[in-house]
C-alpha cells in the first residue's frame, strides 16, 4: 500500500561522469529515467586539480599546469557536449557543467542545491579490499549527503 503523500517523480536528474565505463552505465540509467519521467539531464563532470609532475619529479610551472587544464576541460566540454546532442536527439532536456576542484564529493552536493537537483544517478567503480578505505567512497559520501534520492548503480569489481 502506498504512503499517503509520497511519491517520486525526478524532474531533473544529476549524473556526476568520469567518462569511464561504470559513468556511462550511470548514463543509461540516467536516459532511461528521463524518458520515462519527462525529466531533465545534468552532466557534471569535476576535474581534480592534480600536481603535475616533470621529469625530474618536480612540479612544473604554472603556465604549463594551466595548459593541462584548458586541453582537459576542452576535451570534458566536447565530449559532454555529444552526449547532450545525443540525449537531445532522444528528446530528453539535457545540459552539462565542467568544473576543477579536488573536492568532487562538495561540487556534486553544490550542484545539487544549486541547480535543483531532485536525484542522483551515479555508480561505484568496484574498488574493494583495502583501497575505499584508504581512499574514501565517492559514491558513499554522496549517498550520506545528497538531499535527494540517489541511484547507485554496482560496476563490476576491479582486481584488487
Amino acid at each position: 500500500m502506498p504512503i499517503a503523500g509520497a511519491r517520486f517523480n525526478p524532474t531533473k536528474i544529476l549524473v556526476p561522469t568520469d567518462f569511464s565505463i561504470s559513468s556511462l552505465a550511470a548514463l543509461a540509467a540516467a536516459t532511461d529515467l528521463a524518458l520515462l519521467f519527462h525529466a531533465e539531464v545534468l552532466l557534471l563532470h569535476v576535474m581534480p586539480v592534480l600536481p603535475i609532475v616533470s621529469g625530474d619529479d618536480l612540479p612544473t610551472p604554472f603556465p604549463e599546469r594551466q595548459e593541462f587544464l584548458r586541453v582537459a576541460e576542452e576535451e570534458a566540454q566536447e565530449t559532454l557536449t555529444q552526449w547532450v546532442s545525443d540525449l537531445s536527439g532522444r528528446g530528453i532536456e539535457a545540459s552539462l557543467k565542467v568544473t576543477v576542484s579536488n573536492d568532487v564529493v562538495d561540487k556534486v552536493i553544490s550542484t545539487i542545491e544549486q541547480q535543483g537537483i531532485n536525484m542522483l544517478v551515479l555508480s561505484t567503480h568496484g574498488m574493494s579490499g583495502w583501497r575505499p578505505m584508504v581512499f574514501g567512497s565517492i559514491a558513499e559520501k554522496l549517498i550520506k549527503l545528497a538531499g535527494c534520492p540517489v541511484l547507485l548503480l554496482r560496476s563490476a569489481a576491479t582486481p584488487a
